[in-house]
């Protein structure tokens, strides 16, 4: 038996002094005593930080794992700021809305949270049972909330579980609340409750899941459009839910706006935490659509729907003859070129109908820093406005909501990562909501006898082709993610930690060249340089605890490079812009050269960095 470190000691000591869950506690208990040393630095050496809007980690027991304890600790840090931020008042007559998943443990997890915030005096407007991500933040608008918490861990692995934060925006928070509420969470660990029994007699405590889902599903009756053809009687869509809490919404928007049911891929239709069917639980992800694209082919489906579980993301496959397996997944950037295009189209036929110019400075639409540049060139020929911001729509729906305070119609905000968001009703991205008005983009063009693919082809006629090639390597070992992006800023790793201290921008040496093609600029948001900038300042917030470099190359194509909030993952993004007339096929084999030599320099085999192939 391994002797257990004297620091490591104090820790599980703390622990458990702290946790009152016997099922978390005896695992450490257990590990102590057996003197496994790995097992209880794993639980207990980081504590869970605030990042993406939150936490999300695996479930276990441990400060470093989703639990009893850390879902308390983080709703006391959350409820400590929001009476200092609103003040008790307040809190209590606008309260917090709490929602979840259907995960192992997440409608616990929101009981945690729920009772935590009646012990500080906020009223609490639940929604009970699963449900998808995007009712909290139409929710806290809807009801003029101080906060809202969704207890999900969207698309991650079936072990993992997180806890998203909003604003009283109905954003997800942005800094400085996270660090304001991660050093509550330090300062505070001793929860201020563990007893449920609040929620059957506080009368702070309101069960708002009937009314909330109804008014949500009144905006969306508001996006119904009138289609041009006859109306549709013929089912063409199936349907996926990943296992998720997607179907049965998915289901009333069809019905809500006159479409014919779609066909239920009945494998994954129902809520299941063990997402059996999947080896993720995410549309993206290679062969996670195949059962559904097997189901569409059985029925003689043209088009499949993918949610992902928590369905606020949203994917799109067609078929098509001459491709191997027969169908085609749109990309993100993709999917937001056709609904970039339509919702613009259809805001300008609004405005002719009406007679009248718009009351406002017109259509404005948003981007993140690793997305298609597609809308700017849209905005430009309309005469409408286009912003990117940081990666994440924590950032996008903020600056969605500066946009419509500044007299912008916001129609539409997107990332490249099938999330997008219609509108401001939910200022986050929201699954349902785009599946309502890509559904009847779908009939409308297969009543004219056009499919998604010959629109995207039209669109790219007039615009040019835009051609992303996005990808990851997985990656846990920090020491050699940050070897990667020292080779790209100072062309040497690793760089011992002694030196790296004394570097400063002076010392950055990028890539002048990819392959033979020039780089004309770069833009770190970590260290804070963009070549473009007259005081090589970047416009966008810089992050030293986030990598993420831009380059840009003379043929026209940019490459990002950047770390992953919530997986142990280095991200690349790149697009190409084609010119009117040249075939998508000539744009992706220029990009596909320029990709090959930019992997090239990050020197994968070096780091050991594995490839989403190689671990499927």
């Amino acid at each position: 038996m391994a002797a257990i470190p004297e620091a490591l000691q104090q820790r599980v000591t703390s622990y458990l002094a702290l946790d009152q869950d016997e099922a978390t506690a005896s695992l450490i208990r257990q590990w102590r005593d057996a003197g496994d040393v790995a097992a209880l630095t794993a639980a207990l050496g980081s504590p869970l930080k605030f990042g993406t809007a939150g936490l999300r980690a695996r479930m276990g027991p441990g400060f470093a794992r989703m639990n009893d304890l850390t879902v308390l600790q983080a709703s006391d840090a959350v409820a400590r700021h929001l009476v200092a931020t609103h003040g008790l008042a307040a809190c209590a007559r606008r309260g917090i809305v709490v929602g979840h998943d259907h995960r192992h443990h997440s409608a616990r997890f929101a009981e945690r949270a729920a009772a935590t915030f009646l012990a500080h005096g906020i009223a609490v407007h639940a929604i009970v049972g699963p449900h998808p991500t995007p009712l909290v933040p139409f929710g806290i608008n809807r009801l003029h909330a101080v906060a809202g918490v969704m207890v999900t861990a969207s698309h991650n692995p079936k072990d993992d579980n997180g806890y998203k934060l909003y604003g009283d925006n109905g954003c997800q928070i942005i800094p400085p609340t996270d660090a304001a509420v991660a050093m509550l969470m330090a300062n505070h660990p001793q929860p201020t409750t563990w007893d449920l029994s609040a929620l059957a007699s506080s009368p702070l405590y309101h069960d708002v899941t009937a009314t909330l889902v109804d008014a949500y599903l009144d905006a969306i009756a508001a996006l119904k459009i009138k289609i041009k053809t006859a109306p549709p009687t013929t089912s063409l869509i199936a349907y996926t839910a990943m296992h998720g809490v997607g179907a049965p919404f998915s289901a009333r928007v069809f019905a809500i706006l006159g479409l014919p049911p779609y066909v239920a891929v009945q494998s994954q239709l129902a809520p299941d935490p063990e997402f059996p069917t999947v080896a993720f639980p995410n549309p993206e992800e290679p062969h996670a659509m195949d059962e559904a694209i097997r189901v569409a082919t059985e029925a003689g489906m043209p088009v499949v729907f993918a949610n992902d579980p928590d369905a606020d993301r949203f994917a799109v496959a067609e078929r098509r003859a001459g491709t191997r397996d027969g169908w085609i997944q749109f990309t993100g950037n993709e999917i937001g070129t056709l609904l970039a295009h339509h919702l613009l189209q259809l805001y300008q036929a609004d405005r002719a109908a009406s007679g009248t110019a718009a009351p406002t400075k017109g259509p404005a639409f948003v981007t993140s820093a690793v997305s298609s540049k597609f809308i700017f060139h849209l905005a430009a020929k309309h005469g409408g406005y286009a912003e990117e911001t940081l990666t994440g729509f924590k950032w996008m729906g903020n600056k969605a909501a500066e946009l419509s305070r500044n007299g912008y119609d916001v129609l539409f905000a997107f990332e490249e990562a099938i999330g997008f968001m219609i509108g401001t009703s939910v200022l986050d991205k929201d699954g349902i909501r785009t599946e309502a008005i890509v559904a009847q983009m779908v009939y409308e063009l297969y009543a004219r006898g056009q499919t998604l693919q010959q629109q995207l082809d039209a669109i790219w006629a007039e615009y040019g082709v835009f051609v992303s090639q996005n990808s990851y390597y997985i990656c846990a070992d920090a020491a050699k993610i940050e070897g990667v992006f020292q080779l790209l800023r100072f062309g040497r790793a690793p760089i011992p930690a002694a030196d790296v201290a004394t570097l400063t921008t002076a010392d950055l040496v990028y890539p002048d060249t990819i392959g033979p093609v020039a780089v004309t600029s770069v833009r770190d948001l970590t260290w804070g340089y963009d070549s473009t900038q007259p005081d090589h300042h970047p416009l966008l917030p810089v992050d030293r605890t986030a990598e993420m470099i831009t380059f840009r190359l003379a043929n026209g194509v940019s490459i990002t490079l950047r770390t992953s909030g919530t997986e142990p993952k280095i991200k690349y993004y790149s697009e190409h812009v084609g010119q009117p007339g040249q075939t998508r096929d000539a744009v992706a084999r220029e990009l596909a050269e320029v990709m090959r030599d930019f992997l090239a320099l990050m020197q994968p085999e070096r780091w050991g960095l594995q490839s989403p192939a190689a671990a499927s």
